[in-house]
């Protein structure tokens, strides 16, 4: 499922923009924080990095 939404991502972006990229970086983690009724959640991110072959792409 990750590298499906990766590729997928990646074929979005590649669509909408002239960067080279090379290659898709997922990290995933899980974040306790508080709500502001003081309820307690419990989240799971996911990070999605794109990386490129040429320094000028990093304003994407």
């Amino acid at each position: 499922m990750t590298t499906a939404l990766a590729t997928l991502a990646t074929a979005g972006l590649t669509a909408a923009a002239t960067a080279d990229i090379t290659s898709v970086y997922v990290t995933k983690y899980t974040v306790t924080a508080t709500q502001f009724d003081g309820t307690v959640v419990t989240v799971n991110v996911q990070d999605l990095y794109l990386s490129s072959n040429d320094a000028a792409d990093s304003v994407l």
